[in-house]
Order: C-alpha cells, then sequence, then structure tokens
C-alpha cells in the first residue's frame, strides 16, 4: 500500500506557508502524489495572523523623527468609576476658581429631590444644599465621590448610585450626572 502524505502540503496551503524544497526532485509526483515531511521548514516562531505572516522585523533609526515614539497620554481629569448611572462626565466651564459643580441629570431635567447624598474628597469644602451639589476649595490632584439614592424614570424603585472622579486641573468643574 502506497504512504501519501497530503495532510502537511494541504496545512500549508491552507495558511499560506509555502514549502521549502530540498535539492531532491520535486515533492509532488504523477496521480498518487507524495509528499515528503522533510522538505518543510516552519520556524516555531513563526506565525499567521489574518493570513499574514507576523514574524516581519522593522528596522527603527533612532535619529528619525517620524519614527519616533511618543509617551502615551494620561488623561488629566477622568471619571474613574460609576454605578447605576448611564453616563458622566466632567466639563471645564473657566480656568478661574476652584469648584465643581455637582448636577445630576434625568430625561432631560435636573433633579432635586435627591435621598442621602454623600460627598467625599480629598481635600476642600463639600457643599450640599437644596440649589447647589458639589465641591469648593479644593488642592489640585482632587479625588471626589459623590453617593446618593434616586428613583428610576417611573418611580417604581430607588436605586444607589456612585460616582468617582479625579481633577488634575485648577478652574470650575461641572460633573454633570445622567441617570
Amino acid at each position: 500500500m502506497k504512504q501519501v502524505y497530503l495532510l502537511p502540503m494541504l496545512l500549508c496551503a491552507a495558511i499560506g506557508v509555502e514549502a521549502v524544497r530540498g535539492a531532491g526532485p520535486a515533492p509532488l509526483k504523477g496521480e498518487g502524489a507524495s509528499f515528503n515531511a522533510s522538505e518543510l521548514m516552519v520556524s516555531s516562531q513563526d506565525t499567521i495572523v489574518k493570513g499574514q505572516d507576523s514574524t516581519k522585523v522593522a528596522y527603527v533609526r533612532e535619529d528619525d523623527p517620524k519614527m519616533k515614539k511618543k509617551a502615551p497620554t494620561v488623561k488629566k481629569t477622568r471619571i474613574s468609576y460609576k454605578r447605576d448611572v448611564q453616563r458622566a462626565s466632567l466639563s471645564k466651564q473657566s480656568a478661574e476658581g476652584n469648584m465643581i459643580d455637582v448636577i445630576v441629570m434625568q430625561s432631560g431635567r435636573v433633579l432635586r429631590n435627591l435621598e442621602d447624598v454623600q460627598l467625599a474628597g480629598s481635600s476642600g469644602n463639600q457643599l450640599s444644599s437644596q440649589n447647589f451639589i458639589g465641591f469648593e476649595n479644593m488642592v489640585i490632584p482632587f479625588e471626589g465621590t459623590v453617593r446618593f439614592r434616586a428613583s428610576n424614570q417611573m418611580g417604581t424603585a430607588t436605586y444607589d448610585r456612585e460616582v468617582r472622579f479625579t481633577v488634575m486641573e485648577q478652574g470650575r468643574w461641572v460633573l454633570r450626572i445622567d441617570l
């Protein structure tokens, strides 16, 4: 019985790797094709990603300004955590001042009937009244947390909600929380 070694050849054809031929005759002969497995050379480091060889080597000159890698930029002011909140954003209103206004919105309206409002900050004063919720006189960098309870749009359930944020620049900021 004749042994046919087509599996390595089919595998190579399926992944796009060409067989490296030795000095001997061509690996396929006639109708009863045979394939010599020793003629196939694939490095164990070679990988195929989306039909392309991923072992390409690029040489970059250090003095080439186009190829210099930029340092990753760190977002200065950010929302680091939110719970049971659809969206939260920090926007700078002006460079003057040193305060953060907290506005809670639901269906396009400002909510004033928040329950159990808790403000925690790394510095400064926390203010909570009927018309204003926020922080003032903070020291930068400032990390703050706003916790409160608010009902859903139908008014059938009340959820504990939380937003944590970091401010790295002086100014007047608005923290908008959309439920």
